[in-house]
Parts: C-alpha cells; structure tokens; sequence
C-alpha cells in the first residue's frame, strides 16, 4: 500500500496521473494525463499494484526504470499510445505480472534483462 500513497502523493503535487480506487487495495483505473513533462516512471513506480483496467502508456513517456510494473496484477492489457518516445524499457519492467497482452511501441530499441516473464 505504501507503493499506492507514494504514486497519489505524485498526483497530487504534479498531476501526471490519475488513480481511481475500488477500495484500498485494488486500483480501478489509471489514467495518464496529456501533460508533455510526465517524461519518466520511476523504479518501482507501479510495483505490486492490484489495477481493473487496461492501462495506456503516454507518447511523452521516454524513460522507464527497472521493476516499473513488476508483480502488477488484475489488468488484462498493457498498450503505448502511438509515436511513443520510449526507446527501452528498464529490467523486470513486467516481471511476473498476469497480463494478457502488451503491445510495444514500434520505435522500442533495447529491453533490458528480464523484461517479462509471465506469472
């Protein structure tokens, strides 16, 4: 849950992202902003999180750090919106997650080791 509070702490001062919650515990949806400075995912951003929803990476998106989604569960699809900026993904991006489909970004040049491996 500690994961949970740190990403609202991130809405709330710099209104990236958008997090609607069934209960404490399992997220229904995340919703990206079309803000061009959401440049980054942190390491661990998204870490261990419960979310009902596809979720849609933004086109401003150009680094991705290592475990960003890993042991994320409940989302059936993991997409990048079309011209993305992200050119590699960090290590264990998706280790271990339960999602059925990932669509990549064309322009996608190096992933990193064990980018996915499925749950």
């Amino acid at each position: 849950m500690y994961v949970c509070h740190y990403i609202f702490h991130l809405h709330m001062q710099m209104h990236y992202f958008e997090l609607t919650y069934y209960n404490d515990s399992i997220i229904k949806n995340i919703t990206f902003s079309n803000n061009p400075s959401l440049k980054t995912f942190e390491d661990y951003a998204f870490y261990n999180i419960q979310v009902k929803s596809e979720i849609i990476i933004p086109r401003t998106l150009s680094e991705w750090g290592k475990h960003t989604f890993q042991l994320c569960t409940g989302s059936k699809l993991i997409k990048f919106e079309s011209n993305s900026q992200l050119k590699s993904l960090g290590s264990y991006a998706f280790w271990q997650c339960d999602f059925e489909e990932i669509y990549l970004p064309d322009n996608l040049e190096e992933l990193s080791g064990n980018t996915y491996v499925i749950n």
